[in-house]
This record gives structure tokens, sequence and C-alpha cells, in this order.
């Protein structure tokens, strides 16, 4: 939490006690009445909401918790929470609705962060499982042409040879399996991060708004006490480090009757005018363009059935691209296709959800934008 201050606050305990009172207001778990002490050692704090012979029920801020009474040493009144209330009163029924919403805007960046956290987890283990898959079957496909040019009157190297094989082939199964076991959860999780990003997001941009809004009224009538100018300051400062969460990017496009083209950078040496397009599942490029990234069949390729623009399915030859940038806006190890299939004069290929997955994005008619933002959980 930081705070902004334009006046000096005043020195000593009275300056303590306010900064609690700020903190209280945008924090449900600084705003706690009790401070639990268990037997062993342990604490929680809270706020008490009921009372049984056997046990309470604490208000951790985002949950309850029962503790048995049992366990208890003792229970310290907190007196945070009767400073708060005081400064409370001194507050605008508009400051206190932006502060019940700046937390509702903290809560969906807890989700926000979960997910995108356990997305990102199984997102790079497919990707190093798709890096390493070409190879092992480039490793098969050699000990299987050496297995047939090999001579059996050698019978230990043949069999040393038949067994190394065997092992790359159980290899092969046990990674084909994991490969579909977490390009599955990998999927299913896809919507949960777009929701729950789209969230943090929406409601952010909803608060700033609305401060935006009271702020300036406020500012311009005067603030009816010092409690409610720091309340302020203190909110805008923290409305722009949850903003810092996202990275904003707009860059222009070409429209083509429907189409919007954009300029991508690729592997950071290869421009490509690629088509904007959410049907396909990833990145697709055209045989000139994979000619100029140097992509070769073989070792760090493969073969793959993905989804295009009218939906047909297409069996293709795979790779990951090391980086994709479109204006200022770069993702890593994205899964990309080639064709041979035209998409058009000028075009070289297509714009697809590998890439545009990692953004919340959104197009900019008026402006002839694309709007990218990227959730940043770090």
């Amino acid at each position: 939490m930081y705070l902004i201050c334009r006046k000096q606050l005043p020195r000593g305990p009275v300056a303590l006690i306010f900064v609690a009172v700020i903190c209280t207001i945008f924090y449900i778990t600084d705003s706690q009445a009790e401070i639990i002490h268990l037997k062993n050692k342990g604490k929680i704090e809270g706020v008490i909401k009921s009372e049984s012979e056997e046990s309470i029920v604490v208000d951790i801020g985002f949950g309850t918790v029962s503790v048995s009474k049992q366990d208890i040493e003792s229970i310290e009144h907190n007196l945070k929470e009767e400073v708060a209330k005081a400064t409370v009163k001194r507050l605008s029924n508009d400051a206190l609705n932006l502060s019940a919403e700046l937390t509702d805007v903290k809560k969906k960046k807890i989700e926000a962060v979960k997910y995108k956290s356990r997305h990102d987890r199984l997102k790079y283990k497919l990707i190093n499982l798709e890096r390493e898959m070409p190879f092992l079957n480039s490793k098969f496909e050699n000990l299987n042409n050496r297995l047939r040019r090999k001579k059996k009157d050698d019978i230990y190297a043949y069999n040393k040879l038949v067994a190394e094989l065997n092992a790359t082939n159980a290899k092969m199964g046990k990674m084909i399996g994991n490969l579909k076991q977490t390009k599955s959860m990998k999927e299913e999780l896809d919507p949960d991060v777009s929701k729950y990003v789209s969230e943090y997001n929406k409601a952010l941009r909803s608060l700033e708004t609305k401060f935006d809004n009271i702020y300036a009224k406020v500012k311009k009538s005067g603030f009816s006490n010092p409690d409610e100018e720091y309340f302020y300051e203190s909110l805008k400062t923290e409305i722009r480090r949850l903003k810092s969460d996202f990275k904003h990017t707009e860059v222009g496009y070409v429209k083509r009757g429907d189409q919007v083209i954009v300029e991508v950078l690729l592997n950071n040496r290869v421009k490509a005018s690629l088509m904007l397009d959410t049907g396909a599942s990833c990145i697709i490029v055209s045989r000139d363009i994979s000619d100029r990234l140097g992509i070769k069949e073989g070792a760090g390729t493969g073969r793959g059935t993905f989804v295009v623009a009218d939906g047909r399915k297409i069996t293709a030859t795979t790779f990951v691209l090391q980086s994709v940038r479109v204006g200022g806006s770069r993702a890593n190890n994205i899964s990309a296709a080639i064709s041979g299939a035209s998409q058009g004069p000028g075009v070289d290929g297509l714009l697809g959800m590998s890439f545009l997955s990692n953004f919340i994005f959104r197009i900019d008619t008026k402006g002839n934008k694309l709007i990218l933002e990227e959730f940043i959980t770090s």
C-alpha cells in the first residue's frame, strides 16, 4: 500500500493512527477488530462474525474460518477498527462507495492472478513438450532407419539398437499422452483465464472512470476535511498501482473489407502482414515467411491439426516461434503452422489465438487501431 500526501502529515502517534485508518478503508484484512491468539502460538486476525458454545466464526477478509474455543489462548481487541469507524463518519457516501468498489476490484485481481498463474504453468509445460516431440520423432526415425540397414550377424549391436528403439518409442508414447493431457487441461482453463482477467480489467477501468468523475467534482467544490483529501489522494495512487498490472499497446492496422491486417515481427527479424483471425487456433504463415524464418522440415518441426477461420481443420507443419511482436506487445514461444493456402494479396498469413489469447484485445474502428492489454502477474 502506497500513500501520497500533498500536505505534511502530523508527526507521532496521531499520524500513525491516520495511516492505519486509510489502510482499513482500502484493505478488508487491515480492518480487523480482533486478534485471536492460539495455543499453538499461531494467530488469526479478523472480525468475529458469530459465536457458539464450542467455536467462533472469524471473517478474515476474503472468507470465514471456524475456530474451536479449545484452541484459543486469548482474544485481543484491535482498536484500529474503532478509529476507522470515526474516520468513516467523516467521509462522503461517494468515498465509501469507491472504497467498497476498490475492495471488489482487488478480489477480482486475486482470482485473475490465480487462474493466469495456473494457465501459464500449463502453457510453458506444453511449449516444452511440443519442442521436444519433433526431436524425439527424428531420433525414432533415425534409429528405425539404422535398424533396417543393420546386419543381424552382430547380435549384440542389433539387440542394443532394438532396445534403444523400443525405449524411444515408449518415451514417445508417454510424451504423446502427457502432451494430450496438458493440452486438454490448458484448453479447459482458457475460458476461465479470459473471463477472470477481463472481469478484473473491466472492474478496474470502471473504478477509474468513477473515481475521475467524483474526484474532479470534489476537488472543484473543495474537500470537506483533511481525511477526505488524504483518502482521495491515496485512492488515486492505489488505482495507478493497479493499472500497472496491465501493459497497454495500441497499433494501427490496414482494413481490407472486413479484414484487419497488422504488421507483425517474427523472431525479432522477419516482418509479416497477418490477418487478425480469432477463428484460427494458432498463427499460420505462408511458405515464403517460413523460408525467411529458416524453418525446415525435420528437427524442430512436427505435424499438427489446426482450426482455421471458416471452421475447417487442416493438417500442417508445426513449429514454435521464439517471439511475436505487434507494436509494443510481445509474446514468446508461440505455436505456429505453415500453410500453402493464399490468404489474399499482401497477406502473409493469420494472426491467431496462440498469440491473441495472451492479451485482452479489442478493435478501435474509429481510430483504426488494435488495442492489446497484457495482464502481468509478476
